[in-house]
């Protein structure tokens, strides 16, 4: 009699361990939604940022992130070297890259002229 319990016993917990065996087969097949996702936008201020521009746009478009998701912002404040060249030159390969050049008038608070040029020129806000 004994024997039977401990036999009922074990082919029950066989089955549940089958059962949550194949709900985490389920769950590891399920791709995330990306609704789910925030859009965002990447304001990055630059100014003669010629040796740095490059492989921060690099780093950025490189992120594991949804592309339609994101929208990357370089606000140049008047530089004098290739910057804006360097900037051109994704926004040729990536669609997601937009520039807005800083005029004079702007430059007695250039970083707080940047963000609002930015969030004024942003589509996802």
């Amino acid at each position: 009699m004994l024997d039977v319990f401990y036999l009922t016993a074990a082919c029950l917990y066989l089955i549940g361990i089958l059962v949550l065996w194949r709900g985490l087969i389920k769950l590891q097949s399920i791709k995330p939604v990306n609704r789910l996702q925030p859009s965002i936008t990447i304001v990055v201020p630059a100014r003669n940022e010629e040796e740095h521009i490059g492989p921060c746009l690099d780093s950025l478009t490189l992120q594991n992130y949804p592309a339609g998701k994101y929208e990357i912002i370089v606000v140049d404040d008047q530089s004098k070297d290739r910057t804006l060249d360097i900037i051109h030159s994704f926004m040729q390969d990536y669609d997601n890259i937009s520039v807005i050049k800083l005029g004079q008038t702007d430059l007695l608070s250039p970083k707080k002229a940047a963000i609002t040029a930015a969030v004024k020129r942003s589509k996802r806000i």
